[in-house]
């Protein structure tokens, strides 16, 4: 069987089609239950919860992955690498008072080479898109 959309050999001038029928069943998370060929076209029949009606859609409040969406993520690293910069910064100017704050930063050489890294990682990828869009242009 080949992909959707490619060249069905069974019918002239047809493409194959795929079809996932998801029938409502309360009690299973996603059982799959059978598939029919019928020359170009395949069915996937599953019963499932999400089937049913009151499951299909998500409430305007209700977040698709519960608490741990990919907001709340990335506020949870930003706040951790925060607490994390305070606590070490100030372990560090406590051990080394002489040192100054700019010192004080937890692994600076690292956090300097990475910024640099990242830096140059965006203007790599800049010239790399602007030369591919020159060559599609010309």
């Amino acid at each position: 069987m080949l992909p959707p959309g490619q060249s069905c050999v069974f019918k002239k001038n047809a493409k194959w089609q795929v079809t996932y029928i998801l029938n409502c069943d309360e009690n299973e998370e996603a059982k799959f239950t059978t598939f029919s060929v019928n020359l170009c076209k395949v069915n996937f029949v599953f019963n499932t919860k999400y089937g049913c009606e009151s499951n299909a859609k998500l409430n305007d409040n209700e977040q698709q992955y519960g608490f741990f969406n990919s907001i709340k993520i990335i506020f949870l690293f930003l706040f951790l690498f925060v607490v994390y910069c305070i606590v070490f910064s100030y372990l560090n100017y406590q051990n080394n008072p002489e040192d100054g704050i700019i010192k004080a930063i937890p692994n600076r050489t690292f956090w300097k080479c990475f910024c640099e890294s990242v830096a140059r990682g965006f203007s790599y990828t800049y010239e790399l898109i602007k030369t591919t869009i020159k060559k599609c242009i010309n």
